[in-house]
């Protein structure tokens, strides 16, 4: 059984992957729709293959999770573990997320908290929110492995609140480090939270600049 988490307050506050809207039945030819969240799509299952075959990340993405999930296809986690392993390698950032929910729930791998930590860093990093504030919920647990830090819990939580996460994790610790007089935790939380955001934005500017001088210049 999953030990509660976060001074025994948050209950039930790992955020589940968003995953996109099943096919319609109905259709000959289904529309499979990434889990990415990136709005690709792929007209069948031999499409996707083909292009987590060669390569897309984002197909390696969407196809890992069909099969961890048997959706569409049969039931492979092995296989998907790899698939998702590989995208996440490669900077996917969904794939980082549903790897360390996958590690952190235990569902359909071995539960390991330092994995689980290390992928929702990574996705944390790519601006995913919900990666953000299950980061936060690990660093206030102190689960095996994972040295309880009240400070980058809290701040964790503070961004991932600022970023649209759902859940009230964050004025839930406020309320208990005031409850216990610990308000100079909260101040160093806030202001560790604002180092977190210059960071992300510092990450997300490369990004960007990386994929500009990447791209193909046109041709006059």
């Amino acid at each position: 059984m999953k030990p509660v988490l976060v001074l025994s307050l948050l209950l039930a506050v790992s955020v589940s992957p968003i995953i996109g809207a099943p096919a319609d039945e109905a259709n000959s030819k289904p529309e499979l729709l990434s889990r990415t969240g990136g709005g690709k799509t792929w007209s069948d299952l031999p499409e996707l293959q083909k292009a987590a075959e060669s390569g897309n990340h984002d197909a390696e993405a969407a196809l890992g999770e069909m099969l961890v999930m048997g959706d569409q296809v049969t039931k492979d986690v092995p296989k998907g573990v790899a698939l998702l392993e590989k995208a996440a390698k490669a900077n996917q950032a969904t794939a980082a997320f549903r790897l360390g929910k996958m590690y952190d729930d235990g569902d359909g791998v071995a539960p390991d908290p330092s994995k689980a930590v290390a992928y929702y860093m990574q996705a944390a990093k790519a601006g995913v929110s919900a990666a953000q504030y299950n980061l936060g919920v690990l660093y206030l647990s102190a689960r095996e492995g994972i040295k309880r830090d009240y400070k980058e819990g809290l701040a964790w939580l503070i961004v991932a609140t600022k970023h649209g996460a759902s859940g009230d994790g964050e004025a839930k610790v406020r309320e208990r480090l005031k409850k216990t007089r610990r308000e100079a935790i909260i101040a160093q939380s806030e202001q560790r939270a604002a180092e977190i955001e210059k960071e992300l934005a510092a990450t997300s500017g490369s990004n960007a600049q990386n994929a500009s001088e990447s791209a193909p210049t046109s041709r006059k």
